[in-house]
């Protein structure tokens, strides 16, 4: 036997054993998440040995870490300043503390392992979504209701639709089912074609109907900036307002329609207005400055609990972390945009800036799977391994 080969399948084994547990184990209710955890650990730890004998990253990746590194300190120092226990930081904001491992756990393999690992990890992930959807479609309801059971843990929804146009339809979303949209957008742009059909396809079955919506405008937009209708310049520079555009649509939203807003039980559209005017209705001076702290709870609208987490991941952002959180999160994307256009990685650009605004519907955006897209982009533009020499 080749043993070349058996090491390269090992590493590519890995490599898609890690990327699938963060995504079917979001939330970490099976615990094989801690094991992926592990191993980039251990992966990482071995790249900084090799830092450490002189060797370095562009200076844009170091400076990415700083800005996020940042924005944990000053998590911290909102959630002491609202009386909340500190520990809440290491629950909330985990992805970020844990971003420069999974950084260096990239660079322990090469590109084209990285790729090929992120999206046979993201296969894997909808082979056991297509698994319980089928499951659902051909198993007596009181049958299915029992496989749902095993899902109770899962962050998620996994329940059967009746009296839809199809008859009954089973709803199957895992919290990491909108981190499919950058697994189909990076196979498309890497001419992975066949299995971009096939993650679109995954994402049309769970009724993810923005995240379709964001690969195909996706492929528009490259099609755009490849006939010199859209000026590539726009992937860099839009990082630089994009927080200002974003938060000046929350407001706008607020106050044209917060008096003549009308809750609607199970209307997702409803449901996220109420969690916008409801945040701004109870925001004070010190809460827009600082927020609320990571762990704070609010009751939106409709609700008829306290939710320490919401669907729209960038109102989510601001409401624990304040204005100056939020542009220190954002603040972060500066280098990176940056990086990748200097790199003239344009699909990794529009990957990027779809995925952001598919979190508009999810709350992944300080999640790990974020911090791990971050990596993979970062790994997939960066030619070799190391670098000898500081890239600006």
């Amino acid at each position: 036997m080749n043993i070349t080969k058996l090491k390269g399948n090992f590493r590519l084994a890995i490599i898609t054993f890690v990327f699938f547990c963060f995504l079917i184990d979001s939330g970490s209710p099976i615990g094989i998440r801690n094991i992926a955890f592990l191993i980039v650990l251990f992966c990482a730890v071995l790249t900084m040995i090799g830092l450490c004998k002189g060797r370095t990253f562009p200076i844009n990746i170091y400076l990415l870490i700083m800005l996020a590194l940042i924005f944990v300190v000053f998590g911290a120092f909102t959630t002491v300043i609202n009386l909340l226990d500190v520990t809440n930081v290491f629950k909330w904001l985990s992805a970020f503390i844990s971003l420069p491992f999974f950084i260096f756990f990239m660079f322990f393999f090469s590109k084209r392992d990285i790729l090929i690992g992120y999206i046979s990890g993201g296969i894997c992930f909808c082979i056991i979504i297509l698994t319980v959807f089928t499951l659902a479609l051909v198993l007596p309801e009181n049958i299915i209701t029992l496989v749902f059971l095993v899902f109770e843990d899962f962050p998620g929804w996994f329940y059967l639709r009746h009296n839809t146009m199809v008859g009954t339809y089973p709803n199957i979303y895992f919290q990491a089912t909108l981190c499919i949209v950058p697994l189909a957008i990076v196979s498309y742009f890497q001419g992975y074609k066949k299995c971009a059909f096939f993650f679109s396809m995954t994402l049309i079955l769970c009724l993810s109907r923005f995240g379709f919506f964001s690969v195909i405008v996706a492929i528009l937009i490259n099609k755009l900036l490849n006939s010199k209708l859209l000026p590539t310049e726009m992937l860099r520079t839009s990082w630089l307002v994009l927080p200002f555009v974003i938060l000046t649509l929350f407001i706008s939203f607020f106050l044209l329609f917060s008096s003549s807003y009308t809750y609607e039980e199970f209307n997702g559209s409803s449901i996220r207005a109420g969690y916008i005017i409801s945040i701004f209705n109870d925001l004070s001076i010190k809460s827009f400055i600082f927020g609320d702290g990571a762990g704070s709870y609010f009751s939106p609208i409709g609700s008829y609990s306290w939710v320490d987490n919401i669907e729209i991941s960038q109102l989510e952002v601001f409401r624990k972390y304040g204005i100056i959180g939020f542009l220190l999160f954002h603040s972060t994307f500066v280098p990176l945009a940056f990086y990748l256009y200097k790199k003239r990685c344009f699909s990794f650009l529009i990957t990027l800036f779809m995925f952001y605004i598919a979190c508009l519907s999810n709350p992944v955006l300080l999640s790990f799977n974020f911090s791990i897209l971050l990596s993979v982009l970062i790994r997939l533009s960066t030619h070799g391994g190391y670098t000898t020499k500081k890239l600006t």
